[in-house]
């Protein structure tokens, strides 16, 4: 709408102008409106003035016929640009196209020819200005002008769609075919007053279609010599109209007997049914070709299992009188495929009924499927356990849970795993030691595909082993208290008759009484030092402190080697059994360390590593461990290290440097360490 301010600094609407209308000496304005045909309004046209001012009628008539005038360009402006990029359009269409574009003028008669259907028929572009349409009639192949003339009846009077192929007559005088499409127009009247539309070159299509036809003549050559069974057979009867060798060969029977007989006759009754319907589909047009798996019967009974294709010799519309079938002798693959499914019932089976776990994991970790072991032991149900991890299930406490992630890492990258036992919750809150085994399946890329893991459920083994070491510690401190009571005091009371005969005697026999009384009391240290070795009273007594301070003591005195004991005083164990196998790795590791390294000197240590964690260590510097046939890196004693730590819920590393030493550590779970005024580690004296 027009807007007419007589005076900027007094109008109210223009506060906001009033400042930088001042500076720029403007105090009136007024604005007209420029607006199209269609009532969109395209700008506006300003005037100012320097003074107050009221347009006349005058001036308000002139301002608005400039606009209008301005109206009219802008649109004439917009509409030559739009031509003109509708045309750059056409003309790069034409240009991309392979297709030659026509237009019959049908009521002057004139028809206009793009470049590209004057070049397909060897003409230059400036060549066939100006022709009619008897020019393409005239060049038109005398064969094709009456299926020309009924597709444009057709379309015409019926409105079907216009293709047709037919042959031109190209400047050269040689026929080229081509494939014609259009769409007549028509007035208001319906009268036809014009067609248009493309022509596309096929000679190439119309010559691969003839060798096409010669490649046919060649198939009798090809026929007779395939590795597969081949017949024509009369779709109606069945009967077969002609076969090659190798379709005499799979059926066990001569051309001339093949020729007399059927499909129907060849084929398993048990299979007739099926291979009939494929047939009944084939002939109604509702499949084009069909496969299947079938067995033939020969004269002598043998039955032999055959793929068969069969697909029609008729085009759609066409009466079905002919097909062509194509055979494989499959009896191979079938044979294996029985012992394939016959291996797999035997391995599914085997899954089912063992006792052993069986668990197959994606490689996020989740349970993709597991055996009847696993849920029975565990007494879990299938969907609280697939589609999930161990983790989540709550199969593992926290430190389970890391050496678990960390194995299932190196299968990852592609390392392996060795057997190890881990503690397993069930569903009802008993834990279960299980001995795990697991390995990786690769995808063909060799990247890693599924995590297979086995398990046994050692529980009750380790109940027995814990039995049995129970009965030995209890063989073993009864021994130590027999040699302590009895061997013992009965050597001491020895010690003390030698030594009263050594004070009766004088010169020689003094001597020898008083060597016999040193050996005595050699003798009774030594028995004292064994029963406490064989008795764990050591431990009950003094402490695992105390206990590993004196085996210390022992190595120094006994083996007259330096042995050092450095034990945090602020750990608390709480646990009498977890301290009697500590101490049993800590002597275990001493006694191979002294027998077969000869180290120079020995460490032992006790001490917390991290809350709740603690880390037993026995260090020397001998040759180390040599793997001998006799004598193997993973001997017996280790073997009971290990297992006593697996007892307890530790992690025994045996890091083993020849001939600089071996380090054997026990890592394991105790209580939070306690607040105590003593000194935080103790170290006996060498």
């Amino acid at each position: 709408m027009r807007v007419i301010c007589a005076d900027v600094l007094a109008d109210a609407r223009m506060e906001s102008f009033h400042k930088i209308a001042s500076k720029a000496s403007l105090r009136a304005c007024w604005s007209e409106p420029i607006i199209s045909s269609a009532g969109k309004v395209l700008g506006t046209l300003a005037c100012y003035h320097n003074h107050p001012h009221e347009p006349s009628p005058k001036e308000i008539h002139t301002v608005a016929h400039a606009a209008r005038l301005a109206a009219l360009a802008l649109e004439r402006e917009w509409k030559e640009q739009a031509l003109r990029i509708s045309e750059e359009r056409y003309a790069r269409a034409l240009r991309a196209t392979t297709d030659g574009l026509w237009d019959w003028n049908i009521c002057s008669g004139d028809v206009y020819l793009s470049p590209r259907w004057k070049e397909m028929l060897g003409f230059a572009e400036n060549e066939l200005v100006t022709i009619r349409e008897e020019f393409f009639m005239s060049r038109l192949h005398p064969e094709d002008v009456p299926k020309v003339q009924a597709a444009r009846q057709a379309h015409f009077e019926q409105n079907l769609p216009y293709q047709v192929e037919f042959r031109l007559r190209t400047k050269d005088e040689s026929y080229r075919w081509f494939l014609a499409r259009g769409q007549a127009e028509r007035d208001d009247s319906g009268e036809i007053i014009r067609m248009s539309g493309t022509i596309s070159d096929i000679s190439a299509r119309k010559v691969a279609e003839l060798a096409l036809e010669q490649s046919e003549q060649r198939f009798r050559e090809v026929f007779e010599l395939a590795a597969v069974g081949i017949a024509v057979i009369d779709t109606p009867t069945g009967r077969h109209l002609s076969v090659n060798q190798r379709m005499c060969e799979i059926n066990h029977r001569s051309r001339e007997d093949l020729l007399r007989l059927t499909f129907m006759d060849l084929t398993h009754p048990d299979d007739l049914k099926n291979d009939l319907d494929h047939m009944e589909e084939l002939k109604a047009g509702r499949i084009r070709s069909f496969r299947m798996e079938k067995r033939h019967v020969a004269p002598d009974g043998r039955i032999t299992w055959i793929h068969l294709a069969v697909a029609p010799m008729w085009r759609p519309g066409e009466p079905p009188l002919r097909h062509i079938a194509v055979i494989k002798d499959i009896n191979e693959r079938k044979q294996a495929e029985f012992n394939y499914r016959r291996e797999l019932a035997y391995d599914q089976a085997l899954v089912k009924h063992t006792s052993a776990f069986i668990v197959v994991m994606d490689i996020e970790g989740r349970f993709a499927h597991a055996n009847t072991a696993f849920f029975t032991t565990m007494g879990y149900g299938q969907k609280e356990v697939i589609g999930k991890t161990a983790w989540e299930i709550g199969l593992m406490d926290e430190p389970e849970m890391t050496r678990s992630k960390a194995r299932f890492a190196r299968l990852l990258r592609g390392e392996d795993n060795p057997p190890t036992d881990a503690r397993l919750r069930a569903k009802n809150g008993e834990w279960h030691t299980i001995e795990l085994r697991s390995t990786s399946t690769r995808a063909p890329d060799g990247s890693p595909d599924r995590i297979i893991i086995t398990g046994t459920d050692m529980t009750e083994r380790d109940r027995l082993q814990r039995e049995l070491l129970r009965v030995v510690e209890q063989e073993q401190a009864r021994v130590g208290h027999d040699l302590h009571d009895g061997v013992g005091q009965t050597m001491t009371g020895m010690v003390i008759m030698i030594e009263a005969l050594e004070a009766e005697l004088q010169g020689e026999a003094k001597a020898s009484a008083k060597r016999i009384h040193e050996l005595m009391n050699e003798s009774v240290s030594e028995v004292r030092r064994m029963s406490h070795g064989l008795s764990p009273t050591s431990v009950k007594y003094r402490g695992l402190a105390g206990a590993l301070n004196l085996l210390a003591e022992t190595v120094r005195t006994n083996f007259r080697t330096p042995c050092t004991c450095e034990v945090d005083t602020g750990l608390a164990i709480n646990n009498e059994d977890k301290e009697k196998h500590l101490f049993r790795i800590a002597q275990e590791a001493v006694n191979n360390a002294l027998r077969h390294g000869k180290p120079s000197k020995v460490k032992i240590s006790l001490h917390g590593t991290e809350q709740r964690e603690c880390e037993l260590c026995v260090e020397d510097d001998g040759a180390g461990i040599r793997k001998t046939k006799s004598a193997p890196e993973s001997g017996i004693g280790m073997r009971v290290m290990e297992y006593r730590a697996n007892l307890i819920g530790g992690r025994l590393k045996i890091q083993n440097k020849p001939k600089r030493g071996v380090i054997v550590t026990c890592r394991f779970e105790c209580d939070e360490a306690k607040k105590v005024q003593s000194p935080r580690k103790r170290k006996s004296p060498q």
